[in-house]
């Protein structure tokens, strides 16, 4: 089930890695290099994708990596949300999210080089809950509201407010951890 889309658009030219597997007779999956892939048992940034690597199959099927080559699109972005937070695209399972800082693989870097030990596919999928919540339970017209790139409206805010974390200083990043944690897990729960 597809909830809602966190980037659609259409006309949108883009860089994708295109990764083809072990999986005989199949389409490359075609990925944005900040979007997240299972890759041997975690979720981590496509771009950190190397030959050799196990991605995960459609019914848990381990396939190996056996290209990766960078390509130019320009037939749009798409972002399905669903509520698990993953999806199989081209018999590969992928994450709904893009990674949300430029260093790090897997998990949330502190400004002093400290890892939170949750992962951003685990983090995100909770602070996701609100508007999953609001899409499939109170109107789906709220997951349509995108800006001009195509972006939801919810989906932007956490991207900036992501990014304006990671500018900040350890202090203010450990206060805005410890108001996340209040906030975020009742509702996921």
């Amino acid at each position: 089930t597809v909830y809602a889309f966190g980037h659609l658009n259409p006309t949108k030219k883009a860089e994708f890695l295109k990764i083809k597997t072990s999986l005989p007779n199949q389409r490359a999956l075609e990925i944005t290099p900040d979007h997240m892939l299972l890759v041997n048992g975690r979720f981590v940034k496509a771009s950190s994708v190397n030959v050799g690597d196990v991605v995960q199959g459609n019914h848990k099927v381990p396939l190996k990596v056996e290209k990766v080559e960078s390509v130019f699109r320009s037939d749009g972005i798409y972002a399905p949300l669903t509520p698990s937070g993953t999806i199989i695209v081209d018999g590969v399972v992928a994450s709904s999210y893009v990674f949300l800082q430029a260093k790090g693989n897997e998990y949330p870097l502190f400004a002093n080089g400290f890892v939170l030990p949750i992962s951003q596919q685990v983090g995100i999928h909770m602070c996701m809950a609100p508007f999953r919540m609001l899409c499939m339970g109170v109107s789906s017209r709220i997951c349509d509201i995108k800006d001009d790139e195509g972006v939801a409206f919810w989906v932007d805010w956490g991207m900036r407010l992501a990014a304006f974390a990671d500018m900040q200083s350890l202090v203010i990043q450990l206060i805005m951890l410890a108001l996340a944690l209040v906030i975020i897990p009742p509702v996921y729960a």
